[in-house]
């Protein structure tokens, strides 16, 4: 059998062409021009109608996918020289290209989201059960974070585990800002390192707690609902892939910042959290109003069983929601114990504000210094003075 060795050359060029149309956009042709005994060179042209493109065979990684040619029986009658060359090839821009990478990408986030909702709901409810877990103990993590959470379960069954609740449980890795909030000793707990990580952290992580008891009534509920924030941000975190507080991460700092400058120029503490606070928690609900809208399709499809300690927590703050959508949460809360996550968050979110934005101030409260030293910007850790 007698090898022909073959050059493949191919010209592109826009035409008006006779009997093109959208659906038959481009006409081929070929030639075949013999360079020797053996070797041939095959040329292919294709006229494209006005509007329309063939990929290059050489695109850019990240662009659009490049055009293949196959021809068959190739090393067995022929041989290929090379790669198939191109006529000349511009760069252009269409809408077209954005539209469809987009298409492709929610269409790929559809079909990843559909695969993983009953392991996004089954954490959702075993979060729900950490921090009821905690309550019951009386203890607050105050730097909870996606880092400092392991999940356990049957290795063998993984993750398939994932799919059932009942089949893992969510445990700690890291407990060096934890406290225990005993209920015997009057309300004074020990103080444990002060610090959060920015997006899931708020203004009272960062005071001790002898200006948390000046300023609110229930000290515990103030260091149990800091946790609370922050499965709030990560329960949004696992659906959307990502962060609910983002923006309002950026206020941290600066409340570190101001409260520190407070010592120094020997100003009320008590002053400067009240003002970084209020800040803190309208940026706050804004951001969370406007994230909670751009993902409620899929905050609404997804469903979470709520453990009964936090059934009476949602139940009696939704008693005094007068609007009907209230009332049929708390309905769905008492009697089937499951709640979308969208009206999970926003419980969640609204009874955390409520405790938290100095609504429950001691009124009595004196002013009171405290030194903040030792701040470390990536977890804002430091530590504290108190001054009679």
């Amino acid at each position: 059998m007698r090898l022909v060795f073959a050059f493949i050359t191919l010209f592109l060029f826009i035409s008006p062409g006779f009997g093109q149309n959208d659906d038959n956009p481009v006409i081929w042709s070929h030639e075949v021009n013999e360079l020797t005994e053996n070797d041939y060179e095959l040329i292919f042209k294709a006229k494209i109608a006005d509007g329309w493109h063939i990929f290059s065979q050489f695109t850019d990684e990240n662009g659009s996918l490049p055009s293949e040619f196959t021809f068959l029986k190739s090393g067995k009658d022929y041989e290929l020289v090379g790669i198939a060359s191109e006529s000349e090839t511009v760069t252009e821009y269409s809408d077209i290209f954005e539209a469809y990478q987009n298409i492709v990408k929610e269409q790929a986030d559809s079909r990843s989201f559909r695969r993983n909702r009953s392991a996004m709901e089954a954490l959702v409810t075993n979060l729900l059960e950490l921090l009821c877990w905690l309550s019951e103990c009386r203890v607050s993590i105050r730097d909870l974070k996606p880092d400092n959470l392991l999940v356990v379960g049957d290795k063998n069954q993984f993750p398939r585990f994932l799919q059932s609740p009942e089949e893992f449980i969510i445990g700690f890795i890291d407990l060096e800002t934890a406290t225990y909030c005993p209920k015997q000793n009057g309300g004074t707990f020990h103080q444990p390192p002060l610090g959060g990580t920015p997006p899931y952290a708020t203004p009272s992580h960062f005071v001790a707690n002898d200006l948390l008891a000046k300023l609110y009534v229930d000290v515990w509920k103030i260091l149990h609902f800091q946790d609370w924030y922050a499965v709030l941000t990560i329960i949004f975190e696992v659906i959307t892939g990502q962060r609910l507080f983002h923006k309002t991460a950026g206020q941290i700092q600066n409340t570190v910042k101001s409260l520190q400058l407070s010592y120094i120029k020997q100003q009320p503490v008590d002053e400067i959290y009240r003002s970084a606070n209020s800040q803190f928690w309208d940026r706050a609900s804004r951001e969370f109003f406007e994230k909670l809208n751009d993902h409620s399709k899929k905050l609404e499809s997804l469903n979470a069983f709520v453990p009964d300690l936090l059934i009476g927590i949602f139940s009696d703050f939704l008693k005094k929601e007068e609007q009907e959508s209230g009332q049929k949460i708390r309905h769905d809360l008492i009697n089937v114990a499951r709640i979308s996550v969208k009206d999970l968050m926003e419980l969640m979110f609204q009874d955390v504000k409520k405790a938290m934005a100095l609504d429950d101030f001691c009124k009595d409260a004196e002013p009171i210094k405290e030194k903040l030293i030792e701040t470390d910007a990536a977890t804002m850790n430091f530590t504290h003075t108190i001054q009679a």
